[in-house]
C-alpha cells in the first residue's frame, strides 16, 4: 500500500467520521429550535445525539464499513452516492424509526424525537454519499478502477427472491427476538407488562391471535430489508465471496444495532442492552442469507463477465 493511498484512507476515515458526528449533532440541535415542529420545552436535542463516545463508535464503524464497500464496488459518481445514501439512511434511520412508530405506545418516545432522527438521517446520508463519491474519485486517481452501472437480476427472479426473503426476515425476527431478547424478564415486562415466559410455539400462537398486524408489518419490513440487501449485494463484483457476505451482513446490522446502545431515558438500559445482540445477530444473519440468495450460481453469479454483460447496455 503506497503512502499516498494510506494518507487518503486515513483522511477519508477521519473526515467521514467527524462529518457524521457533526451533522448528526447540528441537525439535532436545529430541530430543537423549530418551534413550529417541536415543543422546545419538552424536546431535548441531547436525547437525539446521545453521549459522544457512543456516537463516535457508531460513526467510526459505519465509516469503516462504507469505506470497505466503496473499495469493492464497481459504482462511482451519482450511482454510488444513491446506493450509499440508501444504505446509511435506510438501515440506521428509516428502518429503525418505522418500527419505533409501530411500538410507540410501548416505548413512549416523543414524535418530535422521531422527526429529529429522520431529519438527521437525511443529513447524514447526504454527507456520507458525497464523501463516498469524493473518496472513490480520489481512489480512481491512484489506481485504475472500472466505472460501471448497476448489476441487476431478471425482474421475475427479483420478485421471487424478495418474497422469499420477506418471509425469511419475519421468521428470523421472531426467532431471534424470542430466543435472545425475550428471554430477559425486564424486556418482557417493558413490552407486555408481564414477566411470564411461555414456550416459543405458544408465544407465536398468541402473536397470531392477538397481534396479527405485527406479523404483516414485519413481512412488509422484510421486503424493504430485501431491497436494501439487494442494492448492497449486487454492486460488489470485486469482492470475494466471504467479503461480500461479511460486508452485506455488517451493512445490514451495525447501523441498526449500535445506536441502541446510546443511553436515553425512553428505553431502560436493561432493555437496550438485551436488544443489542438480538439486532446485531439477526440482521447480520439476514444479510448473509440475502447475499447468498442473490448471488447463487443458478440465478446470477457476480463475476467480471456478468459485470460486463449487465453494464454493456447502460
Amino acid at each position: 500500500m503506497s503512502s499516498k493511498y494510506q494518507k487518503l484512507h486515513i483522511m477519508h476515515i477521519g473526515l467521514m467520521t467527524g462529518g457524521i458526528i457533526g451533522v448528526w449533532s447540528f441537525i439535532s440541535g436545529l430541530v430543537e429550535g423549530l418551534s413550529g415542529f417541536v415543543d422546545p420545552n419538552t424536546f431535548d436535542a441531547n436525547q437525539a445525539l446521545g453521549p459522544l463516545p457512543w456516537i463516535f463508535i457508531t460513526a467510526l464503524l459505519q465509516t469503516l464499513i462504507i469505506t470497505w464497500y466503496i473499495q469493492r464496488t464497481q459504482l462511482a459518481g451519482k450511482k454510488l452516492g444513491i446506493v450509499v445514501f440508501i444504505l446509511i439512511f435506510g438501515v440506521q434511520f428509516f428502518m429503525s424509526q418505522i418500527e419505533t412508530i409501530y411500538f410507540l405506545d410501548s416505548i413512549q418516545i416523543p414524535r418530535q424525537l422521531i422527526f429529529g432522527q429522520i431529519l438527521a438521517g437525511i443529513g447524514v446520508g447526504f454527507l456520507v454519499a458525497l464523501l463516498s463519491v469524493r473518496y472513490r474519485n480520489k481512489l480512481d486517481e491512484l489506481q485504475d478502477n472500472p466505472k460501471n452501472g448497476f448489476i441487476n437480476l431478471p425482474r421475475n427472479v427479483v420478485i421471487t427472491q424478495f418474497t422469499i426473503l420477506a418471509f425469511v426476515y419475519t421468521l428470523i425476527y421472531y426467532f431471534f427476538g424470542y430466543f435472545i431478547a425475550w428471554q430477559f424478564p425486564a424486556l418482557r415486562e417493558y413490552y407486555s407488562g408481564s414477566t411470564d415466559l411461555v414456550p416459543f410455539l405458544s408465544h407465536m400462537q398468541v402473536q397470531l391471535a392477538e397481534e396479527p398486524g405485527l406479523i404483516i408489518f414485519q413481512i412488509f419490513r422484510g421486503y424493504l430489508w430485501a431491497g436494501i440487501a439487494y442494492l448492497a449485494t449486487m454492486n460488489l463484483p470485486k469482492a470475494k465471496t466471504w467479503e461480500r457476505f461479511v460486508i452485506v451482513g455488517l451493512v445490514m446490522s451495525i447501523g441498526l444495532a449500535f445506536p441502541i446502545l446510546v443511553p436515553q431515558k425512553y428505553m431502560p438500559t436493561p432493555v437496550r442492552l438485551r436488544h443489542f445482540p438480538e439486532l446485531l445477530s439477526s440482521n447480520f444473519v439476514f444479510g448473509v442469507i440475502a447475499s447468498w440468495l442473490f448471488t447463487r450460481k443458478n440465478t446470477h453469479p457476480i463475476s467480471n463477465k456478468n459485470l460486463k454483460d449487465s453494464t454493456r447496455k447502460k
